[in-house]
């Protein structure tokens, strides 16, 4: 989807070009070329096109949190109170705060799930706190993720 909302549609072209991206974002377009047998004008232009279209948003890496000491994995099912408060359509402080990797609005029992990372339960436990002192936040229930089998959100 688009800024406005629009799905965007995208051919075999561009998602070879993708698929290397999110294999190795540092890839020169002239190795992109190589690899998809395309000219690197070629790629280029399509990831211009791309970029402008906002489906390419940045280029990253993909880091071990465990190596870097981030132990705790958390799923944090969210009720919200008053969803005035927070479902307005515009930016509010929790999509600001730093822990959270992904936010998501979701169906069911609970209104929202954040997917965050801790080194301590001292950390997690401080996180906790700052949620449920959030007006709009009735309640959480935080599940511990005991063994990553497999991570990435770099799949499309």
């Amino acid at each position: 989807m688009n800024d406005q909302g629009e799905k965007i549609m995208i051919d075999e072209v561009d998602r070879k070009i993708l698929d290397e991206y999110l294999e190795d974002s540092r890839q020169s377009y002239r190795e992109i070329a190589r690899k998809t047998d395309l000219s690197p004008g070629t790629v280029a232009a399509r990831v211009a096109k791309m970029e402008e279209k906002g489906i390419i948003k940045k280029y990253t890496i993909q880091v071990d949190h465990e190596k870097l000491g981030y132990d705790l994995t958390v799923l944090i099912n969210v009720r919200i109170g008053d969803a005035s408060l927070f479902f307005d359509g515009g930016d509010h402080e929790l999509t600001k705060l730093p822990e959270p990797c992904a936010i998501y609005n979701i169906t069911g029992d609970h209104d929202m799930t954040v997917i965050a990372k801790f080194k301590t339960r001292a950390e997690l436990s401080n996180f906790i706190k700052k949620l449920l002192s959030l007006p709009y936040i009735k309640g959480t229930t935080t599940h511990l993720a005991l063994m990553t089998l497999k991570e990435d959100f770099n799949k499309i």
